[in-house]
């Protein structure tokens, strides 16, 4: 059974770059506080976009977000082109844009609203208040970020605020929430983080010096039912080799193409590659792929979208090591996809279970 067929796909998530201009300690692209050395700079161009959405893709997808494990689309120095290059060639309906918001100038967002028109919006992530944001958003700049909150908004944009909750910042979020009514953000999203749980076969890297200081919150409500898994099933590697797989990004017929222009079934797949750890059995697994299929058999740089979707690995293995185990040869379950889309667990922060959301203005058509 295949992942995708290409008349299927009607979403495409992106990570457009690998640069970003802040060291969130949880990132993959940092290591100990400083950047990670294992991450190539690298950003998709207009010729990679071309490749991604060719004409067929164009008019039979409803959904594009800019999304990235690695980066944030305000230090790419493409990012404009590309989307301009997308609204040109047809592409009229909705972008979202997820982004920390701490960088570029006026112009930039005023373009960036121009760009999107009412067919998209932009997703800030701010985790906290002045005080507070920069804990987790290392480096960012509160001020920055709410006069490009208000520059985009005011030019035509829609905007959503995403607040990752930690203990440092929970009782911030009723605070939070009037500010962006205040604002005129169309939306707040609180949302759970399952970033600092202490387990080494789920994390993905860790930053010593922060993990003292962020903490997951007190609160029950903001808090996810990791611990319970592990009692339950004696281990979080018995849970992912037992677990059946609901696969998120298949459901919503969605695909995920990387910095580099590698195709991935989903975001959460891509991401291991660079982490830092060489002992991170996610980062082992997607290199056992890796190695085993050449490290450009997924590459749209080197192959068209369909031939990657021909591919045995998405035509049938990905699929088929669902139901068998992480130590299956060549190709096992991957502690990724039991964890991210195992039917008992609930990972990711955007999963229904982990957020709340509080709108503010009704859009004809939005997708929140």
């Amino acid at each position: 059974m295949s992942y995708l067929d290409l008349s299927e796909i009607r979403s495409i998530q992106i990570d457009h770059t690998s640069r970003c201009n802040l060291l969130c300690p949880q990132c993959a692209r940092v290591d100990q506080g400083k950047l990670n050395p294992l991450v190539p700079f690298d950003e998709l161009t207009v010729e990679d976009y071309k490749v991604i959405f060719p004409k067929e893709i164009i008019k039979s997808i409803t959904l594009v977000t800019q999304c990235g494990n690695y980066g944030d689309v305000v230090a790419s120095n493409t990012f404009l082109d590309c989307l301009d290059w997308l609204r040109t060639n047809g592409y009229n309906r909705h972008i979202n844009v997820i982004t920390n918001g701490s960088a570029r100038s006026a112009d930039w967002w005023k373009d960036l609203a121009k760009i999107l028109g009412k067919q998209g919006k932009v997703t800030f992530s701010i985790d906290g208040l002045k005080d507070t944001n920069h804990l987790y958003r290392v480096n960012s700049d509160w001020d920055k970020i709410i006069e490009n909150v208000k520059t985009f908004i005011k030019a035509g944009g829609r905007a959503r605020w995403d607040y990752l909750v930690f203990e440092h910042n929970e009782h911030q979020v009723q605070a939070a929430k009037t500010l962006a009514k205040e604002w005129k953000f169309e939306g707040f999203y609180v949302k759970k983080t399952n970033r600092f749980i202490s387990n080494k076969n789920y994390k993905t890297d860790t930053n010593k010096t922060m993990t003292k200081k962020i903490n997951i919150a007190k609160k029950v409500k903001y808090q996810s039912n990791f611990d319970e898994i592990v009692q339950e099933y004696g281990s979080w590697s018995n849970y992912v080799d037992i677990t059946e797989i609901e696969c998120k990004f298949k459901k919503q017929n969605a695909l995920f193409v990387d910095f580099e222009a590698r195709l991935w079934p989903c975001t959460w797949v891509g991401a291991p590659i660079y982490f830092s750890r060489k002992d991170n059995i996610q980062k082992q697994q997607i290199h056992k792929i890796l190695n085993h299929y050449g490290w450009h058999f997924n590459s749209l740089r080197h192959f068209n979208l369909q031939d990657v979707l021909n591919h045995e690995w998405f035509n049938n293995k990905l699929i088929e090591s669902w139901n068998g185990l992480q130590s299956d040869n060549p190709i096992g379950k991957l502690m990724t996809c039991g964890r991210t889309c195992g039917t008992s667990y609930d990972f990711s922060s955007s999963s229904e279970n982990n957020r709340e959301l509080t709108t503010f203005k009704e859009v004809k058509n939005a997708i929140y």
